[in-house]
């Protein structure tokens, strides 16, 4: 169902993205970057938080389905408009992985190991109440898509 929470329209991405459904997925995490209108769970810092991580979402999604220029406007307009978020960094190893072997594989590797030695990397989605989903590291970058 439709919800005008911020933290549901990422989690409802998140589904998606985890189906292969990456269209929807997209725009998911594009009105979760777009839309100031959505409300916040618990408080407003998670409106900056959330919306790194759908911009940085959505940069790995267009490396997925080989929109390498949507892929990295996505990646620079993370980098120009929260260059101190934790996902701007997360995005960088991405794509520096990425460029260095061509392998979405190899790059995911590198961002959980990253995120696994980077808590806050996780913590963007884990601390939303006992009935929400957890979030893993392991979940930062879903390699269990390219497997």
């Amino acid at each position: 169902d439709y919800s005008n929470y911020l933290y549901f329209k990422v989690l409802d991405a998140n589904q998606a993205i985890m189906g292969g459904d990456y269209e929807t997925a997209a725009r998911l995490y594009r009105e979760a970057v777009d839309n100031p209108g959505l409300e916040v769970w618990m408080e407003e810092s998670e409106r900056e938080k959330l919306v790194a991580f759908s911009r940085y979402r959505l940069s790995l999604i267009y490396l997925i389905t080989g929109g390498i220029e949507l892929a990295e406007a996505t990646r620079d307009e993370l980098l120009s408009a929260q260059p101190d978020n934790i996902y701007a960094q997360v995005v960088t190893l991405l794509w520096d992985a990425y460029q260095r072997e061509p392998s979405l594989q190899s790059a995911c590797e590198e961002v959980g190991r990253f995120a696994a030695s980077h808590p806050e990397a996780a913590e963007v989605l884990a601390d939303f109440g006992y009935g929400n989903p957890t979030f893993t590291a392991d979940e930062v970058c879903p390699i269990q898509l390219f497997q």
